[in-house]
C-alpha cells in the first residue's frame, strides 16, 4: 500500500484545528466550535489506514502481539516527549504553589502516563491523562487497535456494520459526542472509538479504485475546515453526531484514494499531525502558565501570540518527526531485532 497523501492532508488539517482550539484564547477567540471532533476523524483514519496495512500481514502470520509491538512502537517516542513536556510545566506549576495537581497526584500521574494508561488521580479537571490531556485518545486508540488484531478473522461486514450501529446507539444514548477525555466520561469513549475506528475498516474493505492526482482532495480538506469552524448548526448536538455518523465517512471515501495535486504539502501535513498533536498541549500550557505566573494575561498579546504559538509548534513538530522520530523508532527497532 503507497503512501495516502490525501489522508495526510486531511490529518493534517485535523491536528492544526485541534491546536487552534485549545489555543484560542492566545487569539482572543472565545472557542473554536467544533474542534474536537477532529478527534473522531482521527479514530476513523487509524481503522482505514490499519486496516488496509496490516490485514494482509494478519494472513500472513502477524501475531496481536507483534501487532501491539509495532503500534507502541510507532507511537510511544513522540508520546513520551509530550508527557515529558506535561512534567515540565506541572513542576514549574508546584515549585510556584499553583499547580492543579498535588507533589503525590504528579508521581502517580507520571508513573501511570510512562505507562500509557489514565491517571486515578481525579484531579479538579478530571483528567485521564492530566500531565498531557490530549492522550487519551491514544489510550482508546490502543484498546481499538487490540481488539482490531484479535478479532479481525471475525470482523466480517455483518459484524462489523453491528458494531458500528450498536456504537452509534450507545453514543446518542450516552448524549455526549465529546465524551471519552474525562473519567467522568470515559463511558462514552468506548462506543465513540468503536463506531469510526470501526467505520473506517468496513470502508477500506469497499474503497473505491484509486485515482490519479486532483483538487478534490483540497477541496476536502477545506470543507473539513469549514465543518471544524462552522457556528450555531441547526441541531445543536444532533449535528455534531450527524458529522461523525455520516459526513467524516463521506469524505474518507469519497478522497480517501485519490491522490492530491501539490502532494508534498500533503506529505508535510501528514509527517506534523502526529508530533503537533501530542505536544501542542502541554507547550500552551508550559506558554500559558509562563505569562500568568509574571502577572500577565494571554489575551491582550492575541493575536501575534496565537500567531507565534501556531508557527512555532508547526515546525517544532516537524522536527521532530525528522530528526528524532524516525530516528528514534529505526534504532528502537534495530535493537529489538
Amino acid at each position: 500500500m503507497g503512501r495516502l497523501q490525501t489522508i495526510d492532508a486531511l490529518r493534517g488539517v485535523a491536528a492544526l484545528f485541534v491546536l487552534l482550539g485549545h489555543a484560542a484564547t492566545f487569539f482572543d477567540l472565545q472557542h473554536i466550535p467544533r474542534f474536537w471532533l477532529a478527534v473522531d476523524l482521527f479514530f476513523l483514519i487509524s481503522g482505514y489506514v490499519l486496516a488496509a496495512v496490516y490485514e494482509p500481514r494478519f494472513r500472513e502470520g502477524l501475531t496481536a502481539a507483534a501487532f501491539m509491538k509495532a503500534r507502541f512502537l510507532r507511537l510511544y517516542p513522540l508520546y513520551l516527549v509530550g508527557l515529558s513536556l506535561g512534567m515540565v510545566s506541572a513542576i514549574a506549576a508546584l515549585a510556584v504553589k499553583r499547580g492543579d495537581l498535588t507533589s503525590g497526584e504528579f508521581v502517580i500521574a507520571a508513573l501511570t502516563g510512562l505507562l500509557m494508561l489514565p491517571s486515578p488521580t481525579w484531579t479538579a479537571d478530571d483528567s485521564l491523562f492530566p500531565l498531557n490531556f490530549p492522550a487519551w485518545s491514544l489510550f482508546f486508540e490502543l484498546i481499538a487497535n487490540l481488539a482490531l488484531a484479535l478479532l479481525w478473522q471475525r470482523l466480517t461486514t455483518s459484524v462489523l456494520l453491528l458494531i458500528i450501529l450498536v456504537s452509534a446507539g450507545a453514543m446518542l444514548a450516552y448524549g455526549d459526542p465529546g465524551a471519552g477525555e474525562a473519567w467522568s466520561s470515559i463511558v462514552g469513549g468506548f462506543p465513540r472509538v468503536g463506531f469510526s475506528f470501526f467505520m473506517g475498516v468496513l470502508l477500506q474493505r469497499h474503497r473505491p479504485q484509486k485515482h490519479g492526482p486532483g483538487w478534490l482532495p483540497w477541496l476536502a480538506a477545506t470543507g473539513l475546515a469549514a465543518i471544524l469552524w462552522l457556528r450555531n448548526l441547526p441541531g445543536g448536538t444532533l449535528a455534531d453526531f450527524a458529522t461523525v455518523f455520516l459526513v467524516f465517512p463521506a469524505i474518507l471515501w469519497l478522497v480517501a484514494e485519490r491522490e492530491p495535486k501539490l502532494g508534498r504539502i500533503a506529505q508535510t501535513l501528514g509527517a506534523m499531525s502526529y508530533p503537533l498533536y501530542v505536544i501542542h498541549a502541554p507547550l500552551i500550557s508550559i506558554i500559558t502558565r509562563g505569562i500568568v505566573f509574571f502577572g500577565g494575561k494571554p489575551e491582550p498579546m492575541a493575536p501575534w501570540l496565537g500567531l507565534a504559538t501556531v508557527l512555532s509548534l508547526c515546525g517544532f513538530a516537524l522536527l521532530l518527526d525528522r530528526l528524532y522520530d524516525r530516528r528514534m523508532r529505526a534504532e528502537i527497532q534495530r535493537r529489538l531485532e
